[in-house]
């Protein structure tokens, strides 16, 4: 690999770090706030999803989801699903699977930084499924709690 490869490569993964931390920063200034991204599922009338990414995030949203018990998850997706065929009781499938799996009324994507090529992917795969990333969630919460901030002064 040549230095500017190197550079380029490193400055990425920067990009990457910095977008992972913004999305945990925001996400725990919510829950401080008092609220969860359940609202966001309530509001857009979601009761089934599923969940691309089973790194960090996607256990996480399965974690406050079922904390909530609002919002039923019916599976993740991940393109590692070969090596993690179950996180707890809820299964994991491939992308290739998903014109053959249960209705969901959306797919929450959890691998941010992968959000373009996941979104493009799933939409070539089953173009009527809303695709969302976590990302935009977290800031449509923000911005509810936010206005209400605003609304209080």
């Amino acid at each position: 690999m040549d230095y500017e490869k190197q550079i380029q490569y490193l400055t990425n993964q920067n990009n990457r770090n910095i977008t992972y931390y913004h999305t945990a920063y925001n996400w725990l200034y919510l829950l401080e706030s008092g609220i969860d991204l359940s609202s966001f599922f309530e509001f857009h009338q979601c009761k089934k999803i599923a969940i691309y990414g089973i790194a960090d995030f996607g256990k996480m949203l399965q974690k406050e989801m079922e904390q909530t018990g609002n919002v039923d998850i019916v599976y993740f997706m991940d393109r590692n699903a070969e090596q993690c065929r179950m996180i707890g009781n809820i299964p994991v499938y491939l992308p290739e699977e998903l014109p053959d799996l249960p209705e969901v009324d959306m797919m929450v994507v959890t691998a941010i930084a992968a959000f373009p090529n996941v979104n493009k992917l799933l939409l070539e795969i089953k173009p009527e499924l809303p695709v969302v990333s976590l990302n935009m969630i977290i800031d449509n919460c923000l911005n509810d709690v936010w206005f209400r901030e605003m609304q209080v002064k």
